[in-house]
């Protein structure tokens, strides 16, 4: 088995600059000990090189002189039994191969190049990324033994590091394969989904990026079987990156669950990759050396570690003479306690009933992240699963009882047909268009949509399966609300009305549309964004309702009982012969702030399986109370984090 199927990474990625070129190998390896390090990724190639290259397209650091810094790297980790991945970021060069080879850059519509500082953005159309790029690659597997490779801004790159956006590329050598892939259209102007032929660009995107990271990897293969392949994209790699970062103009609201659901994502869609999770110790890309608290660095590395993945955490340059020393502390915290026990981790298996679909063509939505939200605070497991990999591969579906689309309109109706075709109950969410063949495989007809609502609301009637909600009367509504016919419903629409003084709120009145529908099979149709509803507005009536809606439909799912209130994120996994809970305290988040949780005391959770505590693994004191059925495990105290292995009685 390759090294890295063992899902149990704990990576140290040194961003080097072209300063580091004189640094200490020695203190690096001493501080990737403290680190319990098991795998670390450096510069090796592209923008710069840090090794002597004799090849004329690439610029060796010149604060290397005559030093092979690459190679003294690998041979010393290799020493210590620490792994090595080669970074390479071809998505710049040096300037002044701009003036030699023009042809090989992106340029926007009006022909401009992207300089930045002393580099110009390149295009992965162009022949530097289609080939220069790979004999920059087998320079380095020819000449050193790494275990892995990965690159930097892979891809289509439309801004810069200042955040401008400069649209789709039109240089030559794009203007040349796209025309050639659409039977010779233009270009599109900019990447607005309302563009004529956005979708067909898209597509165009997918297959550049997919061939060439084919012939990357089949040239990695000839250089063996066990060099990992490993960039921010889903083809022809082994390990797939992401990352938990932060940025100082990021939109509200903040997102918590960060790495818990970059993890979720991959784990479930791939049998044959891992994921390893970034986690960016650095509060922005313009402020590299001032980290984001420690608390929240150890909350996400926690999530990685807790959701499946192993562990990854990255700063810019060497850890001797970085300032934010406190970053690098709560790192090493959470990489020890994971060396310790990584015979549990890396190996855990799902118990989760509940499947979640989403785009693998697009960022997370609000929508998405609502609804994942939503079930972590109801303490639900449930798996993520990408639309296109279900539709690809339906079996992956399997394991589960339900399916989930937090939005319609944007899943691969090929995937819900796949769960469709499996038995699997539906919970389907939002306003958008329902492919019309589900629509008659459902029973379904969409009728119309309303996009006006402001002050329109939903009626909790008795006895409707929501009989918690009562008290609430009526649930705001806003955003666009979808009509169906041909299943029946309840939670009617109240109608808008006049807002403003007083004096004139009145007017609304019950219509027929109904923003609740029931199929005869078990099936469920809110057709409203109640998950981006939640993500946005945070009303606890959002999150109630969907679970009121999965206790019904799915009562199975419901598999985790007992007293932990929604600021504690559960994990419930199958681990080797026995079963990990993990509970991670979410008390310090307040707003858009990360600090020291809160401490808990008398927490409990009511677990399937007649369970007996087999080994504390993290946190305080765990007790087991077996029933008939079921388990009460006890938790006398939460700090940050706690783990506990149960085994059956």
């Amino acid at each position: 088995m390759a090294w890295w199927r063992e899902n149990n990474l704990r990576l140290v990625q040194i961003n080097m600059r072209d300063i580091d070129g004189g640094m200490d190998v020695d203190k690096l390896i001493a501080e990737l000990k403290e680190f319990c390090c098991s795998v670390v990724m450096v510069g090796a190639g592209g923008i710069s090189a840090f090794y002597p290259t004799r090849l004329e397209f690439q610029r060796t650091s010149p604060w290397l002189e005559d030093r092979d810094l690459l190679g003294e790297i690998i041979e010393k980790c290799h020493r210590e039994g620490i792994r090595v991945i080669a970074r390479f970021d071809f998505s710049k060069t040096h300037q002044s191969f701009f003036r030699r080879h023009p042809e090989w850059y992106y340029r926007s519509e009006d022909g401009r190049a992207v300089p930045y500082n002393d580099t110009v953005a390149t295009c992965v159309c162009g022949e530097y990324q289609q080939e220069r790029a790979l004999e920059i690659i087998g320079e380095v597997l020819q000449g050193y033994p790494v275990d892995g490779i990965f690159f930097n801004m892979f891809g289509f790159i439309t801004w810069d590091y200042s955040g401008n956006y400069y649209g789709p590329c039109h240089c030559d050598c794009c203007k040349k394969r796209f025309a050639e892939f659409s039977g010779g259209k233009e270009l599109p102007k900019t990447e607005d989904p309302g563009e004529p032929d956005f979708r067909e660009y898209r597509a165009f995107q997918e297959q550049v990026v997919e061939e060439l990271l084919g012939r990357v990897h089949r040239l990695v293969r000839s250089y063996g079987d066990d060099i990992a392949v490993c960039t921010y994209h889903h083809s022809d790699v082994d390990i797939i990156r992401d990352e938990s970062n932060s940025a100082v103009d990021r939109p509200l609201p903040f997102w918590l669950y960060n790495s818990s659901s970059n993890v979720a994502k991959v784990r479930s869609s791939w049998d044959n990759k891992i994921i390893s999770n970034c986690v960016i110790n650095a509060a922005d890309l313009f402020y590299r050396f001032s980290a984001v608290p420690p608390a929240l660095t150890r909350l996400r590395l926690y999530e990685n570690m807790a959701e499946g993945s192993g562990l990854d955490f990255c700063i810019i340059g060497v850890f001797e003479g970085y300032p934010d020393q406190d970053s690098v502390s709560a790192a090493k915290e959470v990489f020890r306690y994971h060396a310790e026990h990584q015979e549990v981790y890396g190996r855990l298996d799902s118990l989760a009933k509940l499947a979640v679909l989403l785009p693998l063509s697009r960022r997370e939505s609000p929508a998405y992240r609502g609804v994942f939200r939503a079930l972590k605070e109801l303490h639900l497991p449930f798996d993520c699963i990408l639309d296109a990999r279900a539709a690809a591969e339906p079996s992956l579906l399997e394991r589960y009882t339900t399916v989930l689309a937090p939005e319609l309109g944007e899943v691969l109706p090929e995937a819900l047909a796949a769960a469709e075709s499996a038995s699997k109950k539906l919970v389907l969410l939002g306003s958008g268009e329902m492919d019309g063949e589900m629509q008659k495989r459902l029973g379904l007809c969409r009728t119309g949509e309303i996009t006006e609502n402001r002050s329109a609301y939903l009626q909790v009637e008795p006895s409707n399966g929501l009989e918690p909600l009562e008290g609430r009367g009526w649930i705001l509504l806003d955003g666009s609300f979808a009509r169906y016919t041909g299943w029946p419903g309840t939670l009617p629409r109240v109608e808008r009305a006049w807002f403003g003084p007083p004096e004139r709120c009145f007017g609304h009145r019950l219509t027929e549309d109904r923003g609740l529908l029931r199929s005869p099979g078990g099936h469920v149709l809110l057709p409203w964004d109640l998950g981006g509803l939640y993500h946005r507005l945070g009303y606890s009536e959002y999150r109630e309702m969907l679970g009121l809606v999965l206790s019904e439909v799915s009562p199975e799912t419901l598999q985790i009982g007992g007293n932990l209130p929604p600021q504690v994120e559960a994990f419930w996994d199958r681990s080797g012969d026995g079963f990990l809970l993990q509970l991670l305290n979410l008390t310090g988040h307040h707003g858009v702030t990360v600090e020291e949780p809160v401490s808990l005391s008398g927490l409990w959770a009511e677990l399937p399986g007649r369970l007996e505590v087999d080994r504390v693994l993290a946190g305080g004191a765990f007790t087991a109370e077996a029933g008939q059925e079921r388990t009460k495990v006890s938790l006398d105290r939460l700090e940050e984090f706690a783990a506990v292995l149960l085994k059956e009685i």
